[in-house]
């Protein structure tokens, strides 16, 4: 039932949107005052330097860029943490840090 689906996965968002930890973050009154950006779904390609000379590919779920101090990279899942999740955000961040040059990227695991 696609009209299910596509419900069900609107008012999880709704929820997660609406979570403390993400709401202080994405809030528009609160953009405003520190001239932050937010992007959704942003698509990424970063060149490793490792010996393989591999390309990480992904998509960052949810990046804020305020005007001052770190960005904060949001990750969502479901289920259960998982040590793998760790270690994406970790090659995520280390990409979003090249990508925007910063040193430092701040990173929140968020599961629904």
């Amino acid at each position: 039932d696609v009209d299910a689906l596509a419900r069900d996965a609107g008012n999880l968002y709704a929820r997660l949107r609406e979570r403390p930890e993400v709401a202080v973050l994405t809030a528009d009154s609160t953009l405003q005052g520190r001239g932050a950006q937010v992007f959704y779904e942003v698509p990424f390609s970063f060149a490793t330097n490792n010996r393989e000379g591999m390309t990480l590919r992904g998509v960052v779920d949810c990046l804020i860029v305020p005007a001052e101090g770190p960005p904060v990279f949001l990750e969502f899942k479901t289920g259960r943490p998982q040590p793998e999740h760790r270690l994406q955000v970790e090659r995520y961040a280390e990409a979003m840090g090249r990508i925007l040059a910063v040193n430092h990227v701040e990173t929140k695991i968020l599961y629904a």
